[in-house]
């Protein structure tokens, strides 16, 4: 006969099993229309890519099952989830899921309404805290030096989608992703960790810092949509610094006084 402490044992182990096997875990969603045309065509780029991805071990370590799922608008019943999950039949999309214990997607996390497959799977990345895939270069740097991007910004230079600012030690980085959000990161190893965002959402952002110490994130039609607190017109310049610090200085001479850093 078991004993009492075995048995306890064995319960609490039991338990443990129950409780992780009945926990959400996290899901990748294809959603499409295959009564479009246009629509399809992407759909089937995504899907050829994000198969290439997982058989080279991508996404190993993100704790997403290593396999996704398509939802057609066309069919009645996914439609019908699609709608319970709030995605809206107006185009293709990625989604990131929960997933109950049938490994069933029951909520969207995260969501990016692509035109491209390479769009969006970068957008994934940045959203995975994943190291972007290299976008194509008609000039390929030769070395790591000059292949570093620039560590502030300055007045009158927008940042687009897809650009970054860099700290001089490369540990820290302020990348304007695909997806919208502007995010601050971590470098460690082969990955991002994020440590700020503006939690921003869209196509075609950029990152601005205008005369009256304002970094803005503006969307593809010129509106602001985020912005730091604005300052008295002057001279500045954002910067990405050593100390993982993302700064903006009023630039007096040679000398830059801080005005605004995010609180994180």
């Amino acid at each position: 006969m078991m004993s009492a402490s075995r048995f306890a044992a064995w319960l609490v182990l039991w338990i443990g099993l129950m409780v992780a096997w009945a926990q959400p875990h996290r899901g990748l969603l294809v959603v499409f229309d295959s009564a479009q045309t246009g629509q399809s065509l992407r759909h089937k780029q995504l899907v050829e890519l994000l198969r290439q991805k997982r058989a080279e071990g991508h996404f190993a370590g993100t704790g997403l099952e290593q396999y996704f799922q398509i939802y057609d608008f066309a069919e009645s019943r996914m439609a019908a989830s699609l709608k319970r999950m709030g995605v809206a039949r107006n185009g293709t999309y990625l989604c990131l899921t929960q997933l109950d214990g049938k490994d069933r997607p029951v909520k969207v996390s995260w969501r990016i309404a692509y035109t491209s497959a390479s769009e969006a799977l970068a957008a994934l990345d940045g959203q995975l805290g994943l190291i972007l895939s290299p976008s194509p270069s008609p000039t390929p740097s030769p070395s790591p030096t000059s292949a570093q991007a620039p560590e502030r910004l300055l007045i009158g230079t927008d940042l687009p989608a897809g650009a970054m600012l860099e700290s001089p030690n490369q540990r820290f980085r302020l990348a304007v992703q695909s997806d919208g959000n502007c995010v601050l990161y971590r470098v460690d190893g082969a990955s991002l960790k994020p440590l700020w965002g503006t939690e921003t959402r869209g196509a075609g952002v950029r990152l601005r810092l205008d005369s009256r110490g304002r970094m803005l994130i503006l969307s593809a039609t010129g509106e602001t949509i985020w912005s730091s607190p604005e300052q008295s017109p002057g001279d500045y310049q954002l910067q990405v610094q050593d100390d993982g610090n993302l700064v903006i200085y009023r630039r007096q001479g040679n000398h830059g006084q801080p005005v605004w850093s995010p609180v994180r």
